[in-house]
């Protein structure tokens, strides 16, 4: 059923991504969930970078599973490439407002505002531009995610390293965290590594 929607009756299609869902011989529809989203994703930002239509542009989202957090990433990623001087200064700065509300909204919990979120990273963002461009532009997935992620692995080791340090000496565990620097000179010994038992990952990242 799964393969029958996402190919919309298309036979060859839905061999396609039966192929494109198999990974060791095991079928993991998620891997066809995902690429689903971003297809998504990819023609909502069309319709935002592609029409002088604010109600087109109002409607991109509406069945969108992504966060506006993510949708935000998405079109600070890719708005380069659609508009250029002018045009894009004017898409950032509409850009900035949403991210404005944004914070109002964490700060205050007044959901009200996403009509003002929304209203920015769409409606405002089609009509920075006074024609839209013609041809195809390759969206790309926001390379700040990628950066976030990359972050959290990184902090997620620092952390672990520092509760085992901790244990072992009877330390506090934020105060390692908030001195590692001074604590990394010395962990990367080997003969330490080893007391403390550390991982692999974690011993190659405090080499690093």
């Amino acid at each position: 059923k799964f393969l029958s929607r996402s190919a919309k009756g298309d036979l060859r299609a839905a061999l396609n991504d039966l192929q494109f869902s198999t990974e060791n011989n095991t079928l993991n529809l998620d891997l066809l969930s995902e690429r689903a989203q971003t297809q998504e994703i990819f023609n909502a930002l069309k319709l935002i970078f592609k029409t002088l239509d604010p109600k087109i542009a109002l409607s991109s989202l509406d069945n969108l599973n992504e966060n506006l957090d993510e949708v935000f990433l998405w079109l600070e990623e890719n708005l380069p490439k659609e508009y250029s001087e002018k045009e894009l200064e004017k898409a950032f700065d509409y850009l900035s407002k949403a991210d404005v509300f944004k914070g109002r909204i964490r700060r205050r919990q007044y959901y009200r505002y996403l009509v003002y979120e929304n209203t920015f990273l769409t409606a405002g963002i089609a009509l920075s531009k006074k024609e839209k461009s013609s041809g195809f532009v390759n969206y790309t997935k926001p390379s700040r995610i990628l950066k976030m992620f990359i972050s959290k692995m990184r902090n997620a080791k620092k952390l672990s390293i520092s509760k085992t340090l901790a244990e072992k000496t009877h330390s506090s565990t934020k105060q390692i965290m908030n001195n590692f620097g001074f604590y990394k000179s010395f962990l990367k010994n080997n003969d330490v590594i080893n007391e403390l038992e550390l991982t692999d990952d974690e011993a190659n990242f405090l080499k690093t």
